[in-house]
């Protein structure tokens, strides 16, 4: 059985995690896919004020560190990636820089 604990990011909020990665019994190519999709994260979070503006309300997948497909559909860009042969790929939805979202507490 997986072990239980929090991590605390850095927005001060609790989140559950359990265990390891390495206890979750991954393959060597879904533990390489994991490594692969944390660079693709870092790069994509680190991206200029021109990247989120171009891509803006649209779904992004990102592989190697580099935009393979995007859509304002989710539905459309799994039919752009069909026939790719992508086992694994990291999708993101980049959401208008410009808009307030204002949540009522």
């Amino acid at each position: 059985m997986l072990k239980q604990s929090y991590a605390k990011p850095r927005n001060g909020s609790r989140t559950k995690r359990f265990g390891k990665i390495a206890e979750l019994g991954l393959s060597g190519e879904e533990m390489a896919y994991l490594q692969e999709a944390k660079a693709d994260d870092e790069w994509l979070n680190n991206r200029p004020a021109e990247f989120w503006k171009k891509y803006a309300n649209r779904y992004v997948a990102v592989r190697n560190q580099q935009v393979v497909a995007h859509s304002k559909s989710m539905r459309i860009l799994q039919k752009k990636l069909q026939g790719r042969h992508i086992r694994f790929i990291t999708i993101s939805y980049i959401e208008d820089p410009s808009e307030t979202i204002i949540y009522a507490l």
